[in-house]
């Protein structure tokens, strides 16, 4: 099922928010040189100037406090595709623009992501499961929403359900981000965006008019 994180956050006083403010920085700034795996909750803490009590007031684990700072990002993406746009309207644009918008995110963060998963022989599992899992469900979640895009079935076949589309599709967006970490500096939100949409099946735009 996808993760529904489409729920309203609770208001913070001043002091939480510069809490939760400080681990995002602590999170992102160690994942820059070191696996996510690899950084303990003491670590993060210290780091943020917190006590190990205000960081699990924050999150669970190390992984879910890179998921969460990172998810502030990527659910901005998948609102761009899924509530923007109508029916009828150029969804191979908005996914033209939420790929440039994912391009962006990998550059600015370029250090998480060339320590998490630049090294083809050991990539971050949970920097994985962190980024597949939220790509897998957008995807879910999108082709609920115009179930008329997926292929129909051949002959007497059941019909694959949008679970499977999702996955493969989640997987490959990955794939194709690990891939682009692998070319040299500057790399191009641009050509990231356009190799994107030559790989996506046509039929993902294809809403009814």
């Amino acid at each position: 099922m996808p993760v529904d994180r489409a729920q309203p956050t609770p208001t913070l006083d001043p002091r939480a928010q510069r809490t939760r403010a400080a681990l995002r920085t602590a999170v992102l700034e160690l994942t820059a040189t070191r696996r996510i795996e690899d950084i303990s909750v003491s670590e993060l803490a210290a780091a943020a100037g917190v006590n190990r009590s205000s960081f699990y007031r924050n999150a669970d684990s190390p992984e879910a406090l890179l998921r969460d700072a990172l998810y502030e990002d990527f659910d901005v993406w998948r609102s761009s595709v899924l509530g923007t746009l109508p029916l009828g309207e150029p969804m191979r644009e908005a996914w033209r623009q939420a790929s440039l918008r994912i391009a962006h995110h990998v550059d600015r963060h370029r250090g998480v992501y060339e320590t998490g998963l630049g090294d083809p022989e050991l990539p971050s599992a949970a920097l994985l499961r962190i980024t597949t899992s939220h790509f897998e469900s957008s995807i879910e979640q999108y082709l609920e929403a115009h179930p008329s895009v997926l292929p129909p079935a051949d002959d007497g076949a059941e019909p694959l359900p949008a679970t499977v589309y999702a996955r493969y599709i989640g997987s490959g967006t990955v794939g194709l981000i690990r891939a682009w970490l692998e070319t040299p500096q500057p790399r191009s939100a641009q050509a990231y965006a356009r190799t994107t949409l030559a790989i996506l099946p046509s039929w993902l735009f294809d809403l009814p008019s």
